[in-house]
C-alpha cells in the first residue's frame, strides 16, 4: 500500500496522535485530521473504539476507504467493524476476486479458501505430512504433545487424513 501511495504508512496512534497524559486522541471532531482521503489498510483488524475514534476525527467532506479481508484475523478488541459494514449494506464495496501477493496454485491460497469452506487444510506431499515441535525448553513439546492428544485431534476428527503424525522433541 505505501509503495502505491507514496508515504510511509502510520499506526492509529500516530494517526490520532494518541496522548498517553490523558489517555485520548488529540485528532477528534475539534481537531480533525488535515486530509481529503484518508486509507486505513489492514480494516479488518479495527475495533469499535477506534473506529469511533477514527470517525470522529475524519474532516467532514473528506472521504474514508477501508481496505481489509473480512475473511482475515478479526480485531482483538470488541467488534467486527469492517465485517459489519459490509453486512450493512451502507456503504460502497469493491471486492478483489484474484489474489496478488501468491500464486493462484498456492497453498496458502488453496488453504485458506478450504478453511473459509469449513474444510481442513491440505499439505502436499507425505513428507509434508508431520507437524514437528522443537524447543529448547523441556516441557515446550510435552505441553504440544499434550494438546495434540487430548485438543487438537478431538476438535479436528479429519486431521488423521491430514496430518499422519506428530514429532515432539527437545
Amino acid at each position: 500500500m505505501s509503495d502505491v501511495a507514496g508515504r510511509k504508512p502510520e499506526r492509529f496512534t500516530e494517526l490520532l496522535e494518541f496522548d498517553p497524559s490523558v489517555i485520548a486522541f488529540k485528532r477528534n471532531e475539534q481537531s480533525p485530521l488535515d486530509a481529503d482521503v484518508i486509507i486505513i489498510d489492514e480494516a479488518s483488524m479495527i475495533d469499535i473504539l477506534l473506529a469511533n475514534s477514527l470517525v470522529k476525527a475524519v474532516p467532514r467532506g473528506s472521504e474514508l476507504i477501508l481496505v481489509g479481508d473480512v475473511d482475515q484475523l478479526p480485531s482483538v478488541g470488541q467488534g467486527t467493524v469492517l465485517k459489519d459494514l459490509i453486512a450493512s449494506g451502507s456503504v460502497p464495496v469493491a471486492r478483489l476476486n484474484q489474489v496478488f501477493r501468491q500464486a493462484a496454485e498456492s497453498l496458502i491460497v488453496q488453504n485458506a479458501h478450504r478453511i473459509n469452506q469449513g474444510e481442513f487444510p491440505r499439505l502436499v506431499t507425505p513428507a509434508d505430512r508431520r507437524a514437528i515441535v522443537t524447543s529448547s525448553k523441556p516441557k515446550v513439546p510435552m505441553r504440544w504433545s499434550n494438546w495434540w492428544s487430548n485438543s487438537f485431534q478431538a476438535a479436528f476428527p479429519k486431521a488423521s487424513d491430514t496430518i499422519q503424525d506428530a514429532i515432539f522433541r527437545c
